[in-house]
């Protein structure tokens, strides 16, 4: 794959997280860079062009991804630049009355994601993803290694074959206050919508308070609220009660912890996590 070189004397920078930072163009306001640094594996990057590729070819709501660049010894891609953009966790930072209207939102986007038949052979599988991860991840042995096999094997079970954002949380939904959008779909695949779910969940109830300050700016009182209406707007007015639902998401909870273990490292919270999800 040909790769352009490219300066930052032509960005200004807009802001960063754990992957690396973003920049928009100085002269043509349609282009932002998203800029990995240098610690993320190369093929990740070329593999999150690629699928953010297909995930806009497949008609999700997303920046339209460009092409692969360098900066020195980094690789990023270019997207279309979404103006006067906030993620829905931002926007509610700044305005938390905008929280109903935003889960409502968010949910609608989900249902829409979570009700389109993946026929792109090109979309990879969820449950395939993690299977891949437990290969790799044998520290996770004994009675919790086959509580995770079981786990996939219940995927396996229950796949629906629709598409997924692999990555769902309201950090990564924008809104230039018109229309909403999916970003960072790096893990963009199909498979049970438990596994998205899974993951809001987590940010709403299980994560640490500095960390969801850090990564979302606002805090689990919040993001619990945010969770209570997007549920029924998700479920309808007779959703499950979230006991009931979180033992029907067990085994997506405990392969979503793989994630967790491949991001940041085998951590103690991740093993007790995955005892605690048992209890569910």
């Amino acid at each position: 794959m040909e790769i352009r070189q490219i300066s930052l004397n032509d960005w200004v920078l807009a802001g960063g997280g754990a992957q690396g930072e973003s920049y928009n163009h100085k002269s043509d306001s349609s282009l932002m860079l998203k800029l990995f640094g240098e610690q993320i594996d190369r093929d990740e990057i070329i593999a999150e062009v690629e699928i953010s590729r297909i995930a806009a070819e497949n008609g999700v709501p997303c920046p339209k991804p460009g092409e692969l660049v360098q900066v020195g010894n980094r690789l990023g891609i270019i997207f279309q630049r979404i103006l006067n953009k906030k993620s829905f966790c931002t926007a509610i930072a700044h305005d938390p009355s905008l929280l109903p209207d935003l889960a409502v939102r968010m949910a609608n986007m989900a249902r829409n994601l979570h009700s389109t038949p993946a026929t792109d052979r090109r979309v990879p599988c969820q449950t395939d993803f993690f299977a891949r991860l437990l290969d790799r991840i044998t520290y996770i042995q004994g009675s919790m290694r086959q509580e995770m096999e079981n786990a996939i094997d219940i995927a396996v079970k229950n796949e629906t074959h629709t598409l997924l954002h692999g990555d769902f949380h309201y950090g990564n939904i924008i809104t230039d206050g018109t229309n909403d959008y999916f970003i960072d779909l790096g893990a963009f695949s199909y498979g049970h919508p438990y596994f998205d779910l899974t993951m809001l969940y987590f940010t709403a109830f299980f994560a640490d308070e500095e960390r969801r300050m850090q990564d979302f700016h606002i805090n689990g009182e919040t993001t619990r609220r945010f969770w209570e209406h997007f549920k029924p707007a998700y479920f309808g007015a007779d959703a499950k009660p979230d006991k009931e639902l979180c033992h029907e998401m067990q085994p997506y909870f405990l392969l979503r912890t793989l994630f967790f273990d491949s991001a940041l490292g085998h951590l103690p919270v991740f093993d007790q996590f995955r005892e605690m999800i048992l209890t569910l």
